[in-house]
């Protein structure tokens, strides 16, 4: 640091800045960077962080301007290279993210057909209480039909209960019926926190277009939509669960021993698939979660700043 303070760039930008070739009547502003530069120094302070810039001109007062105007020339190249490098990381990590939403997409298609081709009913999302005997992820083969309905009607009241919710009483309704979406489960705890760090915030004084609330409102914003679209996919895939298994109780009287062999060799083929398909989702939710983070720290990356302002030495 203590070098790239000191180097050309730096000195040119500054001159520019403070109008030294007019001022020095040189050609321009490399050319009073040029002249600058023997009378600039600059280096670490042992035992610390800091660097110590000075610069030595027979005008006391002309150094001092030219050293405030170095530092904070060098302060805005650092600020500028920074959030460069966090903007970078941040539409990589963008990238990361459709490319797993694909295949997010694509594992949960391949679910949806072959629970639609084997009439295979997934009711893990409202954790229906089966009791003795019961199979994670479906409905265990030959299960009686009063069953199925007690099924059928736990469904409808849970879908009717977030069909004309939206926004956040959709959120909150979802969370209260323990839908077991990874996005609300990891996200909605994480958005109670921003919204209490929020009011801090505002209750400590700080307006709300200062960096930090900025910032923080962009990253509440991006968690409220995400827990918004895991709502509305958990209200979604109840009611297509809620079809389905309609469905099966219309045709349970039929083909009842043929439908217990095909079954079992459907439900572990449909395992693997949910398997996966649960395993892409939670790296999803892994990488919006750092993204999130990471858009509320790019604010705050500033390593750079001056500490004391440069003045004229006394004699």
């Amino acid at each position: 640091q203590a070098v790239l303070i000191k180097g050309q760039s730096v000195l040119e930008a500054a001159a520019e800045g403070l109008g030294l070739a007019e001022r020095w009547g040189v050609t321009d502003a490399a050319a009073a960077a040029a002249r600058l530069a023997p009378s600039v120094s600059a280096a670490p302070i042992e035992r610390t962080s800091l660097i110590e810039l000075a610069v030595r001109l027979p005008d006391a007062a002309e150094a001092a301007e030219i050293a405030n105007a170095i530092a904070e020339t060098f302060v805005t190249r650092v600020t500028e290279s920074e959030a460069l490098r966090a903007n970078e990381q941040l539409e990589k990590l963008g990238k990361q993210i459709e490319e797993q939403q694909t295949a997010v997409d694509k594992k949960r298609e391949a679910m949806l057909k072959l629970m639609e081709e084997h009439k295979i009913i997934d009711l893990s999302l409202n954790n229906p209480p089966w009791g003795p005997g019961q199979q994670q992820g479906g409905l265990a083969p030959g299960l009686p039909k009063a069953e199925i309905e007690a099924a059928v009607a736990n469904l409808q009241t849970t879908a009717d209960a977030l069909e004309s919710l939206s926004g956040e009483q959709l959120i909150k309704a979802a969370m209260d019926l323990q839908l077991t979406q990874p996005e609300l489960a990891v996200g909605y705890p994480e958005y109670q926190k921003l919204l209490v760090s929020k009011q801090t915030l505002l209750q400590s004084g700080l307006g709300s277009k200062h960096p930090r609330l900025v910032a923080l409102e962009q990253q509440i914003s991006s968690l409220r939509q995400m827990l918004l679209k895991a709502g509305e996919s958990a209200r979604d895939a109840l009611r297509s669960q809620l079809e389905l298994t309609e469905k099966r109780l219309a045709e349970k009287e039929k083909a009842e021993d043929e439908r217990l062999a095909q079954a079992q060799e459907d439900g572990i083929q449909y395992t693997n698939i949910k398997e996966g398909y649960e395993r892409e989702k939670r790296r999803l939710v892994e990488l919006e979660k750092r993204q999130n983070m990471q858009g509320l720290d790019a604010p705050a990356q500033a390593t750079v700043s001056i500490v004391e302002r440069a003045t004229v030495a006394p004699k």
